[in-house]
């Protein structure tokens, strides 16, 4: 089977993208093909912030208008940092996710790919270890692909991605 990119990881790479090129965040290192089961060891923890991009869940509508498939999905932006503060959002942790949302404010429509791309809230993680602790930025984005494609995605100018 060919490894084409689904629409999803190229949205989670476009995302990584805008802000690996954000100045401001250039101590945190953004990671979207890695499992959140895989430990982050003290040495990675210690070089700054470690944020995992994953898409939590989509849904997918028929949009007859257009004959695409709209998509509607939520992705997880999870901040791993060398903290015993578990449960709570630590100050480092709110300035790293500050800056990612004016990351994001600077192009919601991650290059012309998507529809919208909007923050709905910050929470603890329960992936929290002894010498780490996370927290979570929960995204929603809406972009579409041709019907039967969930590889390709169509920007709202009609651009392929």
């Amino acid at each position: 089977m060919p490894d084409t990119p689904t629409a999803l990881e190229k949205v989670e790479d476009a995302l990584k993208a805008l802000f690996d090129a954000y100045a401001p965040l250039e101590n945190v290192t953004f990671h979207t093909a890695r499992s959140p089961d895989e430990a982050f060891d003290e040495t990675e923890l210690d070089d700054g912030p470690q944020v995992l991009i994953l898409t939590e869940s989509f849904e997918m509508n028929h949009d007859e208008s257009q004959g695409q498939t709209q998509v509607n999905a939520s992705l997880i932006c999870e901040v791993v940092e060398l903290s015993s503060s578990a449960g709570i959002v630590t100050r480092n942790t709110q300035q790293v996710i500050a800056h990612m949302i004016a990351a994001i404010h600077a192009d919601r429509t991650l290059g012309g790919r998507l529809e919208d791309l909007e923050e709905q809230n910050v929470a603890p993680s329960g992936r929290s270890g002894i010498d780490a602790s996370a927290c979570s930025l929960l995204l929603d984005t809406v972009f579409y692909t041709p019907r039967g494609d969930l590889f390709t995605i169509v920007g709202p100018g009609g651009s392929a991605f």
